[in-house]
């Protein structure tokens, strides 16, 4: 080795690497100079519970872009409720409840995919950097985007079925949700096209913004490791969803999206992943096909659809790496 470098070693992305670095500065000229420390454990954990914040704030704009159009459309029932000190018939305004699930949606959606977006861009891009990221994704990780999205949707419609045939489960899912109007207004059939427009393309983009970009680079700036980025940014997403079924085949989709986003750094493909699932649970297709099978074959269906995801981390891991300078900077794209 040259004597007048000294091999140093450095963490980056998670790794330990040893980079060449000169000797000097009164320093002994094998001595190996002390390393800045890194964000403390406290930061660390801290940081943790800050990736919260970006989710409250979607829910408050949800809330208010559902309370909106509710209002909007509601208004003349309301005031005749005013005037006559009482609404006559109730169950109109479930019906109104459900109508503002669409508009409702589609507006909070834009709203919050331009401002995460803005936001995002200005805190964790660097766009020339980001350019060469979305560019370096061979098509073996889009071919495995493809293959995993096919997988999760295989799983979460096995394991919907399978559970619905469960008498408990079947009993108490229809008292939570058989008089439910907003759950009655995302169903496949109700489906308006403000809600598919919304589902399909703008309710994607601001998940991938949120769970994975902002919240996955807060956790990359600390000093995260890979790993514990993607498992937290998949339970987080799946447990954001409230529901327990959800939990279950969206943390299978949000382990797929993190893996690949940690790999490549870039939440282009999970964002094209996510629209390309919500396309198939929206057009119920395979959910159908699925449905006029026998009950065991649920189970096998589900079972097939982890397997096809698993198939899919393989076919990603098979790309081949291409080696970034030890001194390049990390940005997210």
């Amino acid at each position: 080795m040259n004597e007048n470098y000294t091999a140093v070693p450095q963490t980056i992305n998670g790794e330990q690497v040893y980079v060449l670095q000169p000797n000097g500065y009164g320093m002994g000229q094998n001595q190996i100079p002390l390393q800045p420390e890194g964000p403390s454990k406290g930061r660390k954990v801290g940081t943790v519970f800050l990736t919260l914040i970006p989710w409250v704030i979607l829910q408050v704009v949800q809330s208010f872009a559902l309370v909106f159009v509710f209002l909007y459309k509601a208004g003349d029932i309301i005031v005749e409720a005013i005037d006559r000190g009482r609404i006559k018939d109730p169950e109109v305004l479930y019906d109104v409840l459900a109508e503002s699930m669409g508009p409702g949606m589609l507006i909070y959606a834009i709203v919050s995919a331009i401002g995460f977006g803005i936001f995002y861009m200005v805190k964790y891009v660097d766009f020339k950097e980001a350019g060469k990221k979305i560019c370096n994704i061979g098509w073996r990780f889009w071919l495995a985007a493809l293959i995993a999205v096919i997988g999760a949707q295989t799983f979460a419609q096995g394991l919907a079925y399978t559970v619905q045939k469960i008498p408990v489960i079947d009993d108490l899912m229809e008292q939570i949700y058989s008089n439910n109007p907003v759950y009655q207004a995302m169903t496949t059939e109700n489906m308006t096209i403000s809600m598919l427009l919304a589902l399909i393309v703008f309710v994607p983009i601001t998940e991938e913004l949120v769970f994975r970009g902002i919240a996955g680079g807060m956790l990359r700036k600390v000093g995260h490791t890979a790993k514990f980025i993607m498992i937290f940014t998949a339970l987080f997403f799946a447990i954001a969803h409230g529901n327990l079924i959800q939990i279950i085949y969206v943390a299978v989709l949000g382990f797929s999206e993190g893996y690949i986003y940690v790999k490549k750094e870039t939440i282009v493909p999970t964002i094209a992943m996510h629209m390309l699932y919500n396309l198939m649970g929206s057009s119920d297709l395979l959910g159908q096909f699925i449905e006029k099978l026998p009950y065991p074959s649920y189970l096998f269906m589900m079972i097939a659809g982890l397997g096809i995801v698993l198939g899919a981390f393989f076919l990603a891991r098979s790309e081949k790496k291409k080696e970034l300078p030890v001194n390049e900077p990390y940005a997210a794209a």
